[in-house]
């Protein structure tokens, strides 16, 4: 049995400290949804908290992809797995994957980006 490849993508937009903290409250209030592989999710705003600090910054693991005829730019990581995540950014990208309010969010503010 072999690597398996996997990746992420989130929407990609710009993050100011008013879009930061709106980010912050829908976390500690989101809940994850039915994708979520935890048993326990007992950390789940801790955990979002932390994968939104990962789309603020700017990692070597992350690419962004503008493809021709999506509405709107895309952050992806991801690589090589042997049964665990292949990337910090990957892990951070599925967590926000598992959060509607914060992705959708995400992508609303990414469209508008994109019309500027």
């Amino acid at each position: 049995m072999g690597a398996d490849f996997l990746m992420s993508v989130i929407p990609a937009c710009h993050l100011d400290e008013t879009r930061l903290g709106i980010l912050k409250e829908l976390a500690k209030t989101s809940e994850p949804d039915g994708s979520y592989d935890d048993e326990d999710p007992t950390d789940w705003p801790e955990q979002v908290i932390n994968a939104i600090a990962r789309v603020d910054c700017e990692y070597r693991d992350v690419g962004t992809l503008d493809l021709c005829g999506w509405p709107y730019p895309i952050l992806v990581s991801g690589g090589m797995s042997w049964g665990d995540d292949p990337t910090e950014s990957y892990h951070a990208f599925s967590v926000i994957g598992c959060c509607p309010e914060i992705w959708n969010k995400l992508e609303e503010w990414a469209k508008e980006d994109k019309d500027e």
